[in-house]
């Protein structure tokens, strides 16, 4: 995803940049990435995947390092943010078969991660999805409530402080 923002912004703001992904007509980085549906309120949708991508990264690393409750809750948290990303991309490969006829390797790549994510979380999630809001609230209230997450937090602010 950040690719794809780099390469949307050499288009709008170089003339003479031609992305490696521009192979024919149908087959299109720059066409797709140009069109009134490659932007959300002024932002490159692909800014918004890559903070979407980040996201999950840092739940992934949560559920790595977290506690057993967490690492239990992860994949429904996974699966949950997936399905929302899976209605994106399907909307947005919609946009692009169907409505541009234009294809763009770079979100076809993305498509397939998002798709790739929403079956292994789906897979992963061994408790029924109605009870994930009672699980969130009890992590946050965990994160916040327990000294070691404090503790992390008051490490890293320090840290980021400038010297």
């Amino acid at each position: 995803m950040l690719w794809a923002a780099y390469v949307h912004h050499r288009l709008l703001f170089d003339p003479r940049y031609a992305s490696f992904c521009d192979i024919n007509s149908t087959v299109s980085c720059s066409e797709v990435l140009l069109s009134r549906y490659s932007t959300a309120y002024g932002v490159p949708i692909a800014i918004y995947g890559a903070i979407w991508f980040a996201g999950i990264l840092v739940l992934l690393g949560a559920g790595t390092w977290g506690g057993e409750a967490l690492r239990e809750n992860v994949p429904g948290y996974v699966f949950a943010l997936s399905t929302a990303g899976l209605a994106v991309v399907l909307y947005l490969g919609y946009v692009s078969f169907a409505v541009l006829k234009v294809y763009c390797p770079l979100c076809l790549t993305a498509d397939a991660a998002v798709v790739g994510l929403f079956i292994v979380s789906g897979a992963a999630t061994s408790f029924p999805m109605t009870t994930l809001p009672k699980r969130f609230f009890r992590d946050v209230k965990t994160s916040f409530v327990t000294p070691v997450a404090i503790a992390v937090i008051a490490i890293g602010r320090r840290r980021l402080r400038p010297a």
